[in-house]
């Protein structure tokens, strides 16, 4: 079994590439900003723990994190589950702490977070964290990506953090000035595998922002991920203010799914449309069957099939014609299902348009299409616009062959970052800019440019394209 899992995962991660821990660090400090501890409680939704659940939970005045890196690996967290996981008992959380540390997902995937939070209410969720995990600690999980709700990262000394943690007292009412970043080189690795998880959680799950914690002996740093950048609470300290850790843990914990950053456009493929998706396997076409083999069965555990709706658009003279009921009221466009699982393409990085590719089927037409999620950066133009555009210019036919056919998509309702807003103090041009969430789904299948078979291809790939730029100029010259 677990030979299956590694072959699964045998392409060459990118986040083994020597220099990508130093890219990740110079993207994500840039856009980096801390709050105080009390306003991060104020950007998560909710409310504070009441006083009769105050006796309900754990604290950390029994825990000697001294002693915890001299324990054997596969207890030293059991102390922070305790404390973690009284607090999801009183919570709305519907999930578990669990310590990952010592379990990685695939050989290829190696990286993982000491603890992480999964949900206990989903089967197939169950069964990947617990897949090949001795029962001697009901503790002890393995990491799988693709359904870790949060991750924390645990270091016993604060000089082996990659944030700043003393929390020194200058005096009775104030606390001097703690940096964010540690900049020594055991700091850097640790803040950049601890940035790789937020990114990892966002390229395998379909995610519109993620929290996660850093807690060290003194205290402890909360953070909210999102395309933009990132928002960290100033430390914590873990005895003097554990009523602000109590509150800030206890609003994660009963955070509804769309608050904790999960996409309500997306949902797991119910049984009937996985049997549908099978049934519909592409014959005949060697690229769509190897595809179809590659990105829509592959793991279920590492990749579950997740079903999108989309908008339909319409292209040409069509797109001009709004649907109208009978007293001449718009109605909202028609919405098509499409069944995704592993990306074709896909970027590992933290903010940006950050683009996934997959190969998708689109449920009421029995058809494979492609599927493009980005996330755009607001004061541009919608690419789904662009490709209408370039269909309603050029009336030939023959010349749309060489321009890619919209057929849903659009921006999604409601998700764009929050980040940008918290870095008003920076220069407007190292100031990250709002991004929008938004599709694009085609006709076509697209192929990474990187899978060409030759020379020929490569070129006839590339005079398809200035071919079909030239027939839109043609179109502008002649209109």
């Amino acid at each position: 079994m677990a030979a299956e899992y590694d072959a699964f995962c045998k392409d060459d991660p990118v986040h083994k590439a020597a220099d990508h821990e130093e890219k990740l660090l110079s993207e994500s400090d840039a856009v980096t900003v801390e709050i105080t501890g009390e306003g991060f409680k104020e950007l998560v939704p909710g409310v504070d723990m009441g006083d009769e659940l105050v006796c309900s939970v754990k604290g950390f005045d029994t825990i000697d994190f001294s002693q915890l890196s001299n324990k054997a690996e596969d207890i030293r967290y059991d102390p922070l589950c305790a404390v973690f996981n009284s607090f999801a008992e009183v919570s709305g959380c519907k999930g578990c702490f669990k310590i990952t540390a010592t379990h990685c997902e695939t050989k290829e995937i190696d990286f993982r977070p000491d603890i992480a939070l999964y949900p206990d209410d989903v089967p197939l969720a169950t069964e990947a964290y617990l897949r090949e995990v001795t029962k001697d600690n009901p503790n002890v999980a393995r990491c799988a990506w693709a359904w870790m709700i949060m991750a924390l990262e645990v270091k016993c000394k604060d000089e082996d953090a990659g944030y700043g943690f003393e929390v020194a007292i200058t005096d009775a009412h104030s606390r001097a000035r703690i940096p964010l970043f540690r900049n020594t080189p055991r700091g850097r690795q640790s803040r950049a595998q601890f940035v790789k998880y937020a990114c990892e959680i966002m390229q395998r799950q379909h995610r519109t922002h993620v929290y996660s914690i850093y807690i060290t002996s003194s205290a402890v740093r909360f953070f909210r991920f999102d395309r933009a950048g990132c928002i960290v609470s100033a430390p914590i300290d873990l005895r003097s203010q554990f009523a602000l850790f109590r509150d800030i843990t206890y609003r994660l914990l009963n955070l509804s799914s769309k608050d904790q950053g999960f996409d309500d456009t997306v949902s797991l493929a119910s049984p009937d449309l996985l049997r549908t998706l099978r049934a519909c396997r592409p014959k005949g076409k060697p690229y769509l069957e190897q595809l179809y083999h590659d990105h829509l069965t592959p793991n279920k555990h590492l990749y579950p099939i997740y079903q999108v709706t989309c908008p339909v658009v319409s292209i040409g003279d069509a797109a001009q014609i709004a649907p109208v009921d009978h007293a001449g009221n718009p109605l909202p466009p028609e919405q098509r299902t499409y069944l995704i699982g592993k990306p074709v393409t896909t970027r590992s990085s933290p903010t940006g348009r950050c683009t996934r590719g997959y190969m998708a089927f689109e449920v009421e037409m029995r058809r494979m299409v492609f599927l493009k999620d980005q996330w755009r950066a607001a004061p541009r133009r919608p690419e789904l616009d662009v490709y209408r555009r370039l269909h309603s210019r050029i009336q030939d036919e023959s010349s749309r062959k060489y321009i890619a056919t919209p057929i849903a998509g659009g921006d999604i309702d409601g998700q764009r970052t929050d980040s940008q807003d918290f870095m008003n103090h920076l220069d407007s041009r190292l100031r990250p800019v709002e991004r929008v969430h938004t599709r694009l789904i085609t006709k076509e299948i697209g192929r990474p440019l990187e899978t060409y078979h030759g020379s020929y291809e490569l070129i006839k790939f590339v005079r398809h394209a200035f071919t079909g730029m030239h027939r839109y100029c043609l179109s502008l010259s002649a209109g």
